[in-house]
């Protein structure tokens, strides 16, 4: 029989807040900003929400779709985010068709660039893999994904790399791709390959 279940898992972090705002009360903001023992600290909200629905077919083939979106907000002591609370794209659990922070942010052009530690304040990402069994032990996926890392605010070093709600669709990556499953119960291995369809960080009439 058909049979299909949501699962959502949403995560909500302050940091900063508390010490900016008993700083704030005591003495004015420095043109550096506060410190704390003599060392900035950082002051954001980050956001995320995980939507996934899976759906079991009559031939035990499992359709999964996913959309995850998140956000930082820095304010306060902060202009930008903490880089390792950034959001990256690409690796085996994003974008499969990158490499891990490989990707975005936005359309911004990459490709003369040679470290590839691209991040954002905002990611939205679109999942959809179909899985189904070849015997009791091996299993095969196929999937395609289809999303983006972006900045909140412009700079000037990176054109078009902000988000831009006019821009979504040009700014959006898209690979599609294949994989192979060892499934053992307690834990699989999972191996699998991504072609790029779409690229926004190239010049245009390459993407």
């Amino acid at each position: 029989r058909r049979m299909g279940f949501l699962f959502y898992r949403g995560t909500a972090g302050l940091a900063g807040n508390l010490v900016y705002g008993l700083q704030s009360l005591i003495k004015t903001k420095p043109e550096n900003g506060y410190t704390l023992s003599k060392i900035p600290y950082a002051s954001f909200t980050k956001l995320e929400s995980d939507f996934r629905y899976y759906f079991t077919f009559k031939n035990k083939g499992t359709l999964v779709s996913r959309i995850y979106t998140g956000v930082g907000i820095p304010y306060g002591n902060s202009k930008i985010m903490p880089f390792v609370e950034q959001f990256a794209a690409g690796g085996p659990q994003s974008m499969r068709g990158w490499n891990y922070r490989e990707l975005g942010p936005g359309s911004a052009d990459t490709s003369v660039t040679s470290l590839d530690l691209n991040t954002g304040d905002i990611q939205l990402e679109f999942n959809l893999e179909y899985r189904f069994n070849l015997t009791k032990l091996f299993k095969m996926a196929l999937f395609t994904d289809l999303g983006n890392v972006w900045m909140m605010r412009a700079d000037s070093t990176k054109p078009n790399a902000e988000f831009n709600i006019k821009r979504l669709g040009q700014d959006l990556a898209w690979s599609a791709g294949y994989g192979f499953r060892l499934d053992f119960g307690l834990f699989v291995i999972r191996l699998d390959y991504s072609y790029k369809l779409y690229n926004p960080n190239i010049e245009e009439g390459k993407r």
